[in-house]
């Protein structure tokens, strides 16, 4: 990670990472008041899993070296209501229980300029705002931001529908934002085009069905994001895909898209990501896959669980790092000679729950680092349907509930020397190998 700052708080979640510290958690507590503790030493305060109800403005202006606070799992209303403090670094409110509405407005109330940790998941939070006595004060009218320094922020399984930069006419939170999961929620709209310092994106399980480089009901919109590398926006409702949307994201690594509703990608989407190495698009409804097939720096693909049936000649994947490759649960009946050709560091390969019966000649040619093959639920009726190669150095190949109806032994004598073939789920009674034939 470039930004060691970032680092350096992210990492420091945990009260024993602290020098002078005093652990309060899972004790019968249920009032902080004002000043209820008062030394210049303590760093570390956690009151994680108490019955803590209110906590009192003022309640740490006497701990002066407080960094961090973890004041989760407990039954507080107003989260912020002690008021701010100016040297915490690390903030935790996450999962507040007896909170018996549906939903809850967040109000930020007080200053936090050292402020870079914040985890506010699982509060059941609908809207956030400042306070209504601050709708004139010196923050709104100069728009000045609540966590000036904010980099990891946590609003996870809350019952957010919206996210933009502004509430209020107001920076409620930091634009350099590195870490930011907005995961199960409500989401519709996702305006994120002014966080362009974004090095870790969540969205999973919300109700989006679009991303692009402008702004509409239903979208994620996003814009320049040099820095990002992890993009997880999985469980959503996508159907589209602006062509450039990711041009602007050149230190991807990972992208996980899966489990939405894609029936067709452009073949211009994945042009800049020369540093993606895992591409996540299982569970779609994908019919082709030409547009994932020039990513040079791809390691992991999963294109499980669409409907593709059949692999084109023109559909060669050119990823020549890719090590492994899921193409299991489509309907593919058939795969070209040349379709893994140019796969020479690949070692796992899913074929497994697709219409198969028979694999071309030379197929298998050039996959010289091969480990594992899993070609179980088709339609095969003879090893030699596979037309494996003798020299091929799987490992292992699984030909569970496929259609055997004989074997020949001389056949299995002419498999991949040290591979060990099972027919049916592993026991000791089921392998088929050249040591045993």
């Amino acid at each position: 990670m470039e930004d060691s700052d970032t680092e350096e708080y992210i990492l420091e979640t945990d009260c024993e990472r602290f020098d002078v510290l005093l652990k309060f958690s899972r004790m019968i507590i249920k009032v902080l008041g004002k000043n209820f503790i008062n030394t210049p030493l303590i760093t570390c305060l956690n009151f994680e899993g108490n019955h803590i109800e209110s906590v009192e403005s003022g309640a740490f202006n006497n701990v002066p070296a407080l960094q961090y606070l973890n004041i989760g799992k407990n039954s507080i209303s107003s989260l912020f209501s002690f008021n701010g403090h100016d040297n915490l670094k690390t903030l935790i409110l996450a999962h507040q229980s007896g909170w018996d509405y549906y939903e809850r407005n967040l109000e930020i109330i007080g200053e936090y300029p050292e402020l870079r940790y914040l985890d506010l998941s699982g509060n059941k939070i609908s809207s956030i705002n400042w306070p209504t006595s601050y709708q004139d004060s010196y923050n709104q009218i100069n728009k000045k931001s609540a966590f000036p320094k904010l980099k990891y922020l946590d609003l996870s399984y809350n019952n957010l529908h919206e996210f933009h930069v502004y509430y209020d006419k107001s920076f409620l939170f930091n634009r350099n934002i590195a870490h930011l999961n907005l995961s199960y929620n409500y989401f519709i709209n996702v305006d994120l085009r002014f966080f362009t310092n974004l090095i870790e994106l969540r969205l999973d399980n919300n109700n989006l069905v679009a991303i692009n480089e402008y702004c509409s009901r239903g979208y994620v919109c996003i814009s320049e994001m040099p820095k990002l590398k992890y993009f997880s926006i999985s469980n959503n409702k996508i159907n589209s895909l602006s062509r450039y949307v990711f041009m602007n994201i050149p230190e991807l690594i990972t992208l996980d898209l899966s489990n939405n509703e894609l029936k067709d990608i452009s073949a211009e989407l994945f042009y800049n990501l020369n540093s993606l190495e895992n591409l996540y698009l299982n569970n779609n409804k994908l019919s082709s896959i030409y547009s994932v097939i020039w990513l040079p720096r791809l390691f992991v693909l999963s294109i499980a669980h669409n409907e593709i049936q059949e692999i084109d000649p023109e559909e060669i994947f050119n990823a020549h790092a890719l090590k492994k490759l899921y193409l299991d649960h489509n309907a593919i009946e058939n795969i070209h000679e040349s379709t893994f050709s140019k796969l020479e560091s690949l070692e796992e390969l899913y074929l497994d729950n697709n219409n198969l019966a028979k694999l071309p000649t030379e197929w298998d040619n050039n996959l010289r680092n091969l480990h594992y093959l899993n070609l179980s639920n088709n339609k095969f009726l003879s090893l030699e349907s596979l037309s494996l190669s003798a020299s091929l150095p799987v490992i292992r190949i699984d030909l569970i509930n496929n259609n055997f109806i004989h074997i020949k032994a001389k056949v299995s004598r002419n498999l991949p020397e040290n591979a060990t073939i099972y027919l049916m789920p592993p026991s000791e009674n089921n392998e088929l190998s050249n040591k045993n034939v």
